[in-house]
């Protein structure tokens, strides 16, 4: 019986472009990212998103505010349901 010869596929004869020169590999997927947002840009030109006053007041708020406010919020609301719930 004859060893099986290991096969190399076309992945093990060619390595990635991005080993092989990475500033290409960059330029190539900077150019695809770039087509892929003109034609979103040019689907959507004529859109208008409209978001609630909470989400719009929590975008200038860094992450650090906005889960403080939410620990505080969740502080807050165990107090009150401890007060109501003794109440029964």
């Amino acid at each position: 019986m004859r060893p099986k010869r290991a096969r190399m596929t076309k992945a093990a004869e060619f390595p990635p472009l991005a080993v092989v020169d990475p500033a290409q590999d960059r330029q190539q997927r900077l150019n695809a990212l770039n087509q892929e947002v003109e034609k979103l840009n040019q689907r959507l030109v004529d859109w208008s998103f409209v978001i609630p006053d909470y989400k719009y007041s929590n975008m200038g708020k860094s992450l650090e505010n906005v889960l403080k406010l939410a620990a505080e919020k969740k502080v807050a609301g165990a107090r009150r349901q401890a007060r109501t719930s003794g109440k029964r």
